[in-house]
């Protein structure tokens, strides 16, 4: 054991004392070591604080991109109507006006490319008809899935029963929510002048 002064007294101490046994103050080692501990600890609160940061970043990133569940199985047409209204789709009824026995309800969203469309003819009844441009450009029967024969038309077909899944609703709701926009909107058909669209 070797002796050192103390720095505030004067006095030999031992190398290995923590305070001066003849005056109290801290020994330079003891204060080193105070000085190494306060280092540490602020080094690990920052270290915390950090962590935290990227943690907190990472849950709010991963809630963003998990995808939206949505469960439309209850809900009634004025709800659906709100739904696809807040999911960017519109609806509106057309007539051509090369054809005005054939109405088109059309439920579309540009900016996704999906198109479905409710068709009221006098001589074939009703048809329904899906499109997602992201698939190709043909347009699915939804109505009778046997009448799509082409890879593409079965191809807009499984994209379609996506989309349903998607939003949990049936192909009878959907039709329904279209049948009954039909009949309370009649009085708003666009015509469209097909004379204009060449």
């Amino acid at each position: 054991m070797a002796l050192v002064k103390c720095k505030e007294c004067g006095k030999e101490i031992s190398d290995t004392a923590k305070v001066c046994v003849n005056c109290g103050a801290k020994t330079e080692k003891a204060k080193m070591k105070s000085k190494r501990v306060k280092l540490y600890t602020s080094i690990l609160i920052v270290i915390a604080i950090i962590l935290t940061i990227i943690i907190t970043f990472m849950i709010k990133s991963t809630e963003k991109n998990k995808p939206k569940i949505i469960d439309g199985s209850n809900m009634n047409n004025d709800e659906l109507y709100e739904l696809f209204n807040d999911e960017g789709y519109s609806i509106r009824i057309t007539k051509f006006s090369d054809n005005l026995s054939t109405t088109y309800v059309v439920l579309e969203n540009k900016t996704e490319g999906i198109t479905i469309q409710r068709i009221y003819n006098n001589y074939v009844g009703n048809l329904m008809t899906f499109d997602d441009d992201s698939v190709n450009s043909e347009m699915a029967d939804l109505l009778y899935p046997d009448e799509n024969k082409t890879e593409e038309e079965k191809q807009q077909y499984k994209a379609y029963q996506s989309w349903l899944s998607h939003y949990n609703i049936t192909k009878t709701q959907l039709s329904e929510m279209l049948d009954n926009y039909y009949d309370e909107n009649l009085d708003k058909i666009e015509i469209i002048d097909t004379s204009k669209l060449l």
